[in-house]
């Protein structure tokens, strides 16, 4: 077959309207224009798939970090779940005053200067609470009773059952005398307080111990060391938590005492006691939790409550600890008085 660009370039040049190099530089100048698309098409194809290939590593990227991590014993208290729960119960039950903000702030810096703490004096303890991986049933069990602070039925509880031992001791009255006024106090709201009761009754039902696959439980020599921190190391704490006010600082180790004892409760052996015995050389212990046994449960409740008067999350803190025996002992004064 003939060569039709030849032939029609032939027959132009014989008719005079093109000459012979003409012909020659529109040949290159479409050569060039058809090349340029060539290299212009592939650096888009090359520019395209890297555009793309980098979008995805990016989207792989963001998708690893946005993964979440598991909740650890550690990372719950160092938490902003916590951090919040804690900075809303302080501001109910008004143990500090000012803005949100800068209340929060504090309470985050309580709760890490804890975890600082642990790590400090207790190594063992504290990498084993980052070991602890939580379900969601066990860290709901874990804040159920710090929840509990800023109830407005827990409040009104703590408000009168401070406002019946205030009046008790100012009128000198012996123990006997301000349980009497104290149940009586309590007894118009016998159905808040099995309310509570029944609320993290359920809770704890629910949180169910698994097998922990974490390191071995920590040494003889940490559990002892926990028991009775020297002095030296008291003087550590105390001067770091001064460093905070001390509503705050006594408001944050309340609330990381009682999650440390519900985890105790709920997780047993796999969760180290070091941390919690660590917060209760501050406050002498006046919640009860490792004081020499009472000749009964009722005699502890009471000893408790007395000590807490009149801080609000001392007492809120002693009132989940000890609601099952004050609805024991409720219910036995509204029987004796008819009221039942």
């Amino acid at each position: 077959m003939a060569d039709l660009s030849d032939t029609n370039n032939s027959g132009i040049e014989e008719m005079g309207l093109l000459p012979r190099s003409g012909i020659h530089e529109a040949g290159t100048r479409r050569a060039a224009i058809t090349w340029s698309a060539v290299f212009a098409g592939l650096f888009g194809m090359v520019y395209f798939v890297a555009g793309a290939t980098f979008l995805a590593g990016r989207s792989q990227e963001t998708a690893a970090t946005h993964e979440p991590q598991p909740l650890t014993v550690r990372s719950l208290l160092e938490s902003d779940k916590l951090t919040n729960l804690a900075t809303d119960n302080l501001l109910l039950t008004r143990s500090v005053q000012g803005e949100r903000p800068a209340v929060k702030a504090l309470v985050h810096e309580g709760f890490m200067n804890i975890s600082k703490s642990i790590a400090s004096l207790y190594p063992n303890a504290h990498r084993k609470m980052d070991q602890l991986v939580l379900n969601k049933q066990q860290e709901e069990a874990a804040l159920a009773k710090v929840r509990k602070f800023g109830d407005w039925r827990a409040i009104k509880l703590t408000k009168t059952i401070s406002d019946a031992v205030g009046e008790s001791k100012r009128a000198g009255e012996d123990p006997e005398a301000m349980k009497k006024r104290l149940m009586a106090a309590l007894a118009p709201s016998f159905e808040h307080l099995k309310q509570i009761h029944n609320e993290l009754q359920l809770v704890q039902d629910s949180s169910t111990k698994r097998d922990l696959h974490t390191a071995p439980s920590q040494g003889v020599e940490e559990k002892s060391s926990a028991a009775s921190v020297s002095m030296s190391s008291r003087r550590r704490l105390e001067e770091t938590h001064a460093l905070l006010p001390s509503s705050i600082s006594n408001g944050v180790r309340v609330h990381a005492r009682q999650v440390f004892h519900s985890l105790e409760s709920t997780l047993g052996d796999d969760m180290p006691t070091a941390p919690s015995r660590m917060l209760s050389i501050f406050d002498n212990d006046s919640n009860g939790y490792n004081r020499r046994p009472s000749s009964s449960s009722q005699g502890s409740t009471m000893g408790c409550i007395q000590e807490a008067a009149p801080n609000p999350m001392e007492m809120c803190e002693c009132l989940v600890r000890h609601v099952p025996n004050l609805m024991e002992m409720l219910q036995g004064f509204m029987q004796k008085m008819g009221m039942a």
